[in-house]
């Protein structure tokens, strides 16, 4: 399974600032890690949807995730509530959600959680541009959705994410991105305010990469 362009932790407060991946084990083939640059999808975004982005910029995105009470290991959001916040306590996981801004709606076997609306679009002060920061790529609403059907974003102001704008935006990510194989030994740091990042299917086994996330 392909995991989809992403930025850690877009929908927390305070997203991790680097990320380290160190290569234990390579893969036998696939599983590379491909990354492009934040300000490029941006700029060429901008370029293509200037109405969609600007009403990014104002409004923000809200990440709507559907959490079970099992973890499913086959989904690339497969994580349990219980997982997520480290509890099995509703009332405990309900303060651990509000401490990063986000709100918990209970239902029977599962939980809906609610966070934002947080900035998708942001400024680097050290290179002084914007940055496509968000994971709109991710989860894509509609009938086209791509990948997991249990979490989905639209605009802070409840607007639905255009298909059309999200398709021209995955072309230009794959378009403009290098993707990068894997050797015993090899070590990456990724500025994840300013790069996104992906990985490939792992056509042969095994893979084992390991990674930190510091602030």
């Amino acid at each position: 399974m392909r995991i989809p362009f992403h930025h850690e932790m877009t929908y927390v407060p305070n997203s991790p600032s680097k990320l380290f991946f160190f290569c234990e084990e390579e893969p036998g083939s696939g599983g590379e890690t491909p990354i492009v640059l934040s300000h490029i999808i941006y700029e060429k975004m901008k370029e293509t949807h200037p109405d969609f982005v600007s009403r990014l910029e104002e409004h923000g995105v809200t990440y709507i995730m559907m959490m079970s009470n099992d973890d499913h290991p086959s989904s690339f959001t497969g994580r349990s509530w219980k997982s997520a916040y480290m509890t099995d306590d509703k009332k405990v996981a309900q303060q651990r959600a509000a401490k990063l801004g986000t709100k918990l709606e209970w239902t029977e076997n599962a939980v809906k959680t609610i966070t934002g609306p947080l900035p998708a679009i942001r400024f680097d002060k050290g290179g002084e541009r914007k940055t496509w920061f968000n994971n709109l790529t991710g989860p894509v609403n509609g009938e086209d959705k791509i990948y997991d059907k249990d979490i989905f974003i639209e605009l802070g102001n409840g607007e639905v994410v255009p298909e059309e704008a999200m398709r021209d935006c995955l072309k230009i990510l794959e378009e403009e991105c290098v993707s990068i194989p894997w050797k015993n030994g090899d070590i990456m740091l990724v500025n994840n305010l300013m790069v996104l990042h992906s990985r490939m299917p792992l056509l042969k086994p095994p893979r084992r990469i390991l990674a930190s996330l510091c602030k």
